[in-house]
């Protein structure tokens, strides 16, 4: 049976969509502070900057995918 003690603090949903989607500008304004003040173990810490740098590619190719749609 798990209790709330033994459910570890990590990375939610949530932080991962917003890291994947507006890590750019997060990191932006906060720097990689923002990444590292998560909760959770160094190895879900890890597991966000995982997120951040595939919202980065993410970002990247979708801007080039618009300029080369819209030539």
């Amino acid at each position: 049976m798990h209790t709330s003690n033994d459910i570890e603090p990590g990375l939610k949903t949530t932080n991962k969509i917003l890291i994947f989607f507006f890590g750019v500008i997060l990191v932006l304004f906060s720097g990689y502070q923002y990444v590292y003040n998560l909760p959770g173990t160094e190895k879900q810490k890890r597991q966000g900057l995982i997120f951040y740098y595939l919202g980065l590619l993410f970002w990247i190719l979708f801007f080039i995918g618009l300029y080369f749609f819209n030539k």
